[in-house]
């Protein structure tokens, strides 16, 4: 049986979910109350976001 690892970005949403979810965030929020969450791992983030086609 072999591991399939998650794409970061699927991480990434998983763990947002999760959050709006716990109601930590709202759907409606903009994208800057998850880059406080995330602190120094933002910019890595941020990168993915914009290779993945967000803005």
């Amino acid at each position: 049986m072999t591991n399939q690892v998650a794409h970061p970005m699927v991480a990434l949403q998983r763990k947002v979910s999760s959050l709006v979810s716990s109601k930590i965030l709202k759907p409606e929020e903009q994208i800057w109350k998850i880059a406080f969450l995330y602190g120094d791992r933002w910019g890595y983030w941020k990168r993915e976001l914009l290779e993945f086609g967000n803005s």
